[in-house]
Parts: structure tokens; sequence; C-alpha cells
């Protein structure tokens, strides 16, 4: 057993979660949605593509 999966199963039994702010350092850290072209359609569309795909071959 990990450590890591240790430490999770302390923290469930005490009833914490495990949380972190992040708080970024420079404005081009931030995630500004709005600037992706077609406000993401263009990647929505490839992740679509890209789960089809994973879904035909775990089908055959």
């Amino acid at each position: 057993m990990s450590l890591s999966h240790q430490f999770d199963e302390y923290l469930a039994a005490r009833g914490i979660e495990p949380s972190a702010e992040v708080i970024p350092d420079l404005p081009c850290h931030e995630y500004d949605h709005t600037a992706t072209p077609n406000g993401g359609g263009a990647d929505r569309r490839a992740i679509a593509a890209a789960e089809n795909v994973l879904a035909a071959v775990l089908r055959s």
C-alpha cells in the first residue's frame, strides 16, 4: 500500500477533505476561457472525437 493511499485513508477516517487554494502569481497563470477560439468549441469537438475513438476501441 502506498503512502499516499494510507494518507488518504487517514484523512477520510477523520472527515478531512484535502484542498489547496491556488493563488496565481501572475495574470498569465489564470486561464481565460473567453480567449479560446470559438469559446472552446474546437476543443470540445476534439475531446468528443477522442472520446468516440476511445469508446470504439474499448468496444472492439
